[in-house]
């Protein structure tokens, strides 16, 4: 399993979009979550 799949599958990483089997992510979702991730200086 790949690190994606498994943020993904343990809820710490943007909600995706499913069509089909493709997963996809809204810009504004994944850029939430990176400035979420970012550290405290």
């Amino acid at each position: 399993m790949n690190t994606l799949n498994h943020l993904r599958m343990h809820g710490r990483f943007a909600p995706a979009v499913r069509i089909g089997k493709l997963r996809f992510w809204l810009a504004e979702d994944l850029n939430a979550w990176i400035a979420a991730q970012r550290e405290s200086a």
